[in-house]
């Protein structure tokens, strides 16, 4: 008697896994998770561009390890990234871990995404100073390149975030911040905070 029921019961499972596979077909189920993975996998390698860029932008060399920092990613995992930026044209390993003219166009994309929609938070919803690097961390992988100038007009082209930090042009590098850091200023001395950091 157990056999039978063991046996009915692999029946019954195996009745109800063809019916999942003919209905994931049918829903489209499967290429939803392809698609959900292939968005995550462009989340992942414009985070990195913008890892890339940040690094760029403030004269340091960034590394295998300061890549996978920035994506908590393993180092193994940041290496395939690496590899992925490379075949697509975007880094060059010539001379260390660079971003191309490509990388830089794409990685200027992202960052001006991410600053503009800061920019959008702070003025436009009035969010917490605090918030707009996590939100807008989130929010700058919906925007194509015709949003992100839609935003830029909308906001009347602001040319720094809620940071101070410079929101790069579409075709041209942004110059860094102006000043120096307030640990260097004298006691007592008069300055203007033109900068303040938002990124880990």
């Amino acid at each position: 008697m157990p056999s039978v029921l063991l046996i009915g019961s692999l029946v019954l499972a195996m009745a109800a896994l063809t019916i999942v596979i003919v209905f994931a077909r049918r829903w489209g189920l499967r290429d939803r998770l392809r698609a959900r993975r292939a968005f995550r996998l462009r989340v992942t390698v414009e985070d990195a561009l913008k890892h890339l860029h940040a690094a760029e932008e403030r004269g340091r060399r960034p590394t295998i390890e300061s890549l996978a920092g920035a994506l908590a990613i393993s180092a193994k995992r940041a290496v395939d990234i690496a590899r992925l930026l490379h075949e697509r044209g975007l880094v060059t390993s010539d001379a260390g871990f660079t971003l191309t003219p490509a990388g830089e166009r794409s990685a200027r994309q992202i960052v001006r995404a991410h600053r503009l929609w800061e920019r959008y938070l702070a003025d436009e919803l009035h969010a917490r100073t605090e918030d707009l690097h996590r939100l807008a961390d989130r929010q700058e992988h919906f925007l194509d390149i015709d949003q992100i100038e839609h935003l830029a007009a909308h906001l009347g082209h602001p040319a720094r975030d809620p940071h101070g930090d410079p929101i790069p042009a579409v075709d041209t590098r942004s110059a860094p911040p102006p000043g120096w850091p307030l640990t260097l200023v004298s006691p007592g001395a008069p300055c203007e905070i033109v900068h303040l950091e938002d990124e880990p």
